[in-house]
């Protein structure tokens, strides 16, 4: 018998093929913390590329 490992993702380690994953409950208030410190994470990112935009095209306006 061959153990296949997939890998894992989002900070999970990876599983064995075949095996249910342990899932825990959406209320755990770890998981959710997590959740929530992501997506803080990702509107900063989000936030950074349209700053830039914004910059660069007030920039062209005045060098324009």
């Amino acid at each position: 018998m061959h153990i296949v490992l997939q890998g894992g993702f989002c900070g999970f380690p990876p599983v064995v093929a075949g095996a249910a994953p342990a899932i825990r409950r959406m209320t755990d208030p770890e998981m959710l913390e997590r959740i929530a410190a992501r997506r803080a994470k990702l509107v900063g990112i989000e936030a950074q590329p349209v700053k830039q935009l914004s910059d660069v095209r007030a920039e062209r306006v005045c060098n324009g």
